[in-house]
């Protein structure tokens, strides 16, 4: 069993350009050699909302993670997940007006994502980090493709520097949200455990 859960908060929700917050349990098998990478297949649920859970759906389904350290370098690690599953939009304001509805229906989605991590370790800077996630909704209605709803991609490149800190240039956008945003964060990273 795995837990995952990641998201951006901020102190005003309104405001917050990646106001999305991914809660994922997965049951996944793996198989790995030091040579050929890692990869992993199984299940998943998840919770996913924005800041102020206004907007929450639920999603459940299939998984595939491949990973491999050292691609280029030593220390270097790519990342790939895809996940297809359901869908359950429960409160998801911008589809209920798109749709033109008040309840809604589950729908199938798949999920992708990718990651590159390269290791600098010289100066301030630690490394460098490319992020690419997509979702895409199969089979999406004429309403939703028309409100161009039907797919919602980020590409987000971050520069970690010494002491947790960070710079990082987002484009796109998450589930929940209408319109793509352009965003440069500076901050700090903190993981729970």
């Amino acid at each position: 069993m795995r837990y995952e859960g990641e998201g951006t908060i901020t102190a005003s929700a309104d405001r917050n350009p990646k106001n999305f917050i991914d809660l994922k349990l997965s049951a996944l098998g793996h198989y790995g050699s030091a040579t050929a990478g890692s990869f992993e297949a199984g299940g998943f649920i998840k919770l996913e909302a924005d800041q102020s859970f206004d907007n929450v759906q639920a999603a459940f389904g299939g998984r595939a993670r491949y990973a491999k350290v050292g691609l280029l370098q030593r220390a270097d690690i790519l990342a790939l997940d895809v996940q297809v599953g359901e869908v359950d939009p429960g409160d998801d304001e911008a589809r209920k007006a798109a749709l033109g509805v008040t309840k809604l229906s589950t729908y199938d989605r798949m999920e992708f994502g990718a990651l590159y991590l390269y290791r600098i370790r010289t100066g301030i800077f630690t490394d460098v980090e490319f992020n690419y996630r997509r979702f895409q909704e199969i089979d999406a209605p004429a309403r939703i493709r028309a409100a161009g709803l039907r797919v919602h991609e980020l590409g987000t490149v971050r520069v970690g520097l010494k002491n947790d800190f960070f710079v990082a240039y987002s484009a796109g956008r998450l589930p929940f949200d209408i319109a793509k945003d352009q965003t440069v964060a500076i901050g700090l990273s903190y993981k729970l455990f």
